[in-house]
């Protein structure tokens, strides 16, 4: 389950937004199948500006963070530049790659996922 990070190179806000606010919702009333997972991306300089990857991944968050519940605080992280020659985050990466960035997102086992949706609750637990 991911927010669609790669579709705002595409101008598809839209979807991106639609995606991150199920990822909300699944993450409120699923945390069983649903758990954040951190991704870290390494900087490579022919492939795209960092400034683009730092407005990519800030309108991310706030696209993010815009179907939260004003009262309820977000459940993931923001986005943040590492240093990989310093941080754990680096480790096994080859030395080539000393910048890169940290982004949250959300992970959910698809079996699991389908099996509590195609099977009914207890009747002791449905609504009247």
């Amino acid at each position: 389950m991911h927010g669609g990070l790669r579709y705002l190179e595409h101008y598809e806000f839209r979807l991106v937004s639609e995606a991150l606010a199920e990822r909300e919702v699944m993450l409120r009333i699923a945390p069983h199948l649903t758990r954040p997972l951190r991704f870290v991306m390494p900087y490579v300089p022919t492939l795209r500006p960092a400034w683009m990857i730092r407005l990519g991944l800030l309108l991310y968050d706030t696209l993010g963070l815009l179907h939260r519940r004003a009262y309820l605080p977000t459940l993931l992280p923001g986005s943040q530049a590492v240093d990989l020659r310093r941080s754990p985050l680096g480790a096994g990466l080859q030395d080539i790659y000393t910048k890169g960035y940290a982004y949250f997102d959300a992970r959910t086992d698809d079996a699991r996922l389908t099996l509590a949706n195609a099977v009914p609750p207890p009747i002791s637990a449905r609504r009247s």
